[in-house]
């Protein structure tokens, strides 16, 4: 063979073979690191989103006529600062008077806040791909400025925000007078239901009498004795948990769920039984991710849903999650830590005369 045919001479098919078969052993390697670095990503971008839902909530609380959260604010308060918001950029289209009772709903709740938060992305964590579309929509809604149209142009185009949009959960027991207290949190968790429509119970967040365990909740079906706000909620004779708030002395929201600091051992769903946390179950104070059992299901207030498709965000493993506290603090939780948080906001009553355990969660909301 001379010179110029052996500089013509290509690779030889084993050749070939074996720099793919590097090439794959390599691409196996990386992506598995490279998947792992986007998850942290994701995860540190959710933690500055609920920074500045927190800094959005403190900037509100630091007007010298609140000083505090509007769940923390009383009706004659709360009034003015809900009423008459502008459905969209309809000049004749609001959202009426009397609305106090936003403050409570994580749908319409956002308006005090709307113009620090600047857009509703801000509500989607990137850790929650399931909730994109709808805060995709939603987004859509809010930049579309098509004139006199009442779903376009304001806040998530008319200042609701769709539960399916959103990934992250309002705390009510959060108050400026109690840095240390859980403010808000990565929707993937469960809790206790405000219906009493679960096995699991809502226990008060004190033990008075002494005996080791926190006291069991009080039924009550006497509207005149539940508004002298002795306990921090009742179990209603029609079965709600109804809590005693600031803006009304016995309230009840729709999208509300508990986080009971009695029911740090406790599970929302243990197929087996056998008290243990096993794959796919579910802990009353944990995250959870996308290994959870299919066949769970929670209420959302009288609403059956399926705890999987509705509340779990695929970018959290089970006991991985987001909180921030009313001091702004936003860090990354696991169970325990997220238990721990949990347990010490339950001793802490903000401006109020009670911890209140009750919280507003997002839901995609979808059936068995």
């Amino acid at each position: 063979m001379n010179a110029n045919e052996q500089q013509k001479r290509g690779f030889t098919l084993i050749e070939l073979l074996v720099v793919v078969a590097i090439i794959g052993i390599l691409a196996s390697m990386l992506l598995p690191a490279l998947a792992s670095a986007r998850k942290k990503g994701n995860r540190a971008k959710c933690l500055n989103n609920l920074g500045q839902i927190a800094k959005a909530w403190n900037g509100f609380a630091a007007d010298e006529a609140t000083q505090d959260y509007p769940w923390m604010l009383t009706q004659r308060t709360l009034n003015p600062i809900y009423d008459n918001k502008p459905r969209g950029n309809h000049p004749n289209q609001t959202w009426g008077t009397g609305r106090w009772w936003f403050n409570r709903d994580i749908e319409v709740g956002w308006f005090p806040v709307e113009g620090d938060l600047g857009s509703v992305k801000t509500l989607l964590s990137p850790c929650d791909p399931g909730s994109r579309q709808g805060n995709q929509n939603e987004y859509f809604n809010e930049i579309t400025n098509t004139p006199n149209n009442n779903q376009r142009g304001k806040f998530a185009g008319d200042s609701l925000v769709e539960n399916f949009a959103q990934s992250y959960a309002v705390h009510y027991g959060g108050s400026t007078a109690s840095p240390n207290a859980l403010l808000g949190s990565t929707k993937n968790w469960v809790g206790a239901n405000v219906a009493d429509r679960e096995a699991l119970k809502a226990p008060y967040p004190f033990d008075r009498n002494g005996d080791g365990t926190y006291d069991a909740e009080k039924t009550q079906s006497n509207w005149g004795i539940m508004v002298r706000m002795a306990e921090p909620h009742y179990r209603n004779g029609n079965r709600n948990r109804y809590y005693n708030s600031v803006p009304r002395e016995v309230d009840l929201g729709g999208w509300q769920r508990l986080l009971c600091r009695g029911n740090a051992d406790k599970f929302h769903f243990d197929k087996n039984g056998n008290g243990a946390a096993d794959p796919g179950d579910i802990k009353a104070n944990g995250f959870i991710g996308s290994d959870v059992d299919g066949q769970a299901s929670y209420y959302r207030h009288n609403r059956r849903n399926r705890v999987l498709s509705s509340v779990v965000m695929a970018g959290l493993d089970a006991s991985q999650g987001q909180v921030v506290t009313a001091g702004g603090g936003a860090f990354q939780a696991n169970d325990s830590t997220f238990a721990e948080r949990i347990h010490e906001s339950g001793a802490l009553m903000g401006n109020h005369l009670h911890p209140i355990q009750h919280t507003s969660n997002p839901t995609r909301d979808l059936q068995p």
